[in-house]
């Protein structure tokens, strides 16, 4: 099945990572039915969830681009508090998206996904 044909992009999904992609199998009489669920919630997205995944991206972006990037230069490129953006990062790394190696003053990002 072409999953333009239901509405749903593919392309729109970018990269899933395993840690946030589900699947379920059900019969129902004579067909097969597959349900996948991308994210943590089956809820609809709230107020704001845009901005805080538009947000996540641009942090894997300048982390990718600058793998030493420190906190202060994230605060700076993206004016947001430094509680929001340890926010973001906390996800992330949850996600499997980014991992740190080293230490937090000479260490570097690893981006995962992209």
């Amino acid at each position: 099945m072409d999953l333009n044909t239901k509405g749903i992009h593919s392309d729109s999904l970018g990269k899933v990572s395993p840690n946030n992609l589900s699947a379920h199998f059900g019969q129902n009489d004579d067909r097969v039915e597959l349900t996948l669920r991308i994210g943590q919630s089956t809820s609809s997205p709230g107020k704001g969830t845009e901005s805080r995944l538009k947000s996540g991206l641009k942090i894997v972006e300048l982390m990718r681009e600058n793998p030493s990037i420190t906190m202060a230069e994230l605060v700076s490129e993206l004016g947001m508090s430094r509680s929001g953006i340890s926010k973001q990062i906390a996800k992330l790394k949850a996600e499997g998206v980014i991992e740190r190696e080293g230490s937090d003053k000479s260490g570097r990002w690893i981006v995962n996904y992209y």
